[in-house]
């Protein structure tokens, strides 16, 4: 993104009501895109089943009816106009043939997540990824050795992610319902035994992590996003946006700079700000 000239900078910054340091910042997907993800689905696109992949390896919506709605406008926190993903919590709406390639080893998932009040399972699915290669990889959500990696949220405000039996869950800083919130997990496994690190964070902060822990090292081969591979019924029931994979642990300065970017209009949305904000500015010059 393009630096502003310091009279429009100024014109942008008192509209928005941040500092020109902050108007001239990334917006949400350039950071996401500057971080390297392996997969970033916007949700973006209204029609068709296409989860609108930024990068390659286009997700497609699970061939049932109804799928995820996406043509839900609105805004939270920067990300003015925007569309996102309405997941249904039957099982019906989900996001099939997520991106492989992913593994245990390292990684981060990253997204907004908006938790509906009613309806799914008490416990809710948000990225799923199995190993069916590997003898016992049911596809089922059971904190088990079963070479899976499990996000998920819960109706109580909790949240946790689980690989084989090695889990951070129960975390102390609740995230509330029907409210928009940017959730981001990362783990380390590390040269093993014991050297394994969860991280979980909520709106940019770190909230919880556990290390000393101990699970196999494998490639995420089948993926889902608002259930599990199996016919369980662990399904998410909410509104989320802006999915993001990385095959390494993000740093917290980069998970806060995500949550920070959130604030920073997209390009779209700037230069339309940037109009608006450049009138109001030479109509002010004028008055003085």
């Amino acid at each position: 993104m393009k630096k502003l000239t310091p009279s429009r900078c100024l014109a942008v910054a008192l509209l928005l009501g941040v500092t020109c340091g902050e108007a001239s910042a990334l917006s949400y997907s350039e950071q996401i895109l500057a971080q390297g993800p392996l997969e970033y689905y916007r949700l973006g696109s209204a029609t068709g089943e296409n989860g609108d992949a930024v990068v390659l390896n286009g997700v497609t919506v699970n061939n049932t009816t109804p799928a995820p709605t996406l043509n839900e406008t609105g805004g939270f926190f920067g990300l003015n106009g925007n569309v996102w993903g309405n997941f249904s919590g039957d099982g019906t709406s989900a996001l099939t043939d997520v991106v492989t390639g992913w593994g245990s080893n390292a990684g981060t998932i990253s997204l907004f997540v908006r938790q509906a009040t009613t309806g799914g399972n008490p416990t809710r699915t948000l990225f799923f990824g199995n190993d069916t290669t590997v003898a016992g990889a049911n596809g089922s959500f059971d904190s088990g050795t079963n070479q899976e990696i499990a996000t998920f949220v819960r109706t109580n405000g909790s949240y946790g992610i689980f690989i084989d039996n090695a889990g951070l869950d129960t975390i102390a800083t609740p995230m509330s319902l029907n409210e928009w919130h940017h959730l981001a997990f990362t783990w380390e496994r590390g040269a093993q035994p014991a050297t394994g690190t969860l991280m979980a964070y909520l709106d940019g902060a770190l909230v919880a992590s556990a290390s000393g822990l101990t699970w196999d090292s494998y490639t995420i081969d089948v993926a889902r996003f608002g259930k599990e591979i199996s016919t369980g019924s662990r399904n998410f029931a909410g509104s989320a946006d802006e999915l993001a994979i990385f095959n390494r642990a993000l740093s917290s300065q980069e998970i806060a700079a995500q949550f920070a970017a959130a604030f920073i209009p997209e390009p779209a949305s700037a230069t339309a700000l940037l109009l608006a904000g450049t009138m109001m500015f030479r109509r002010a010059r004028r008055r003085a």
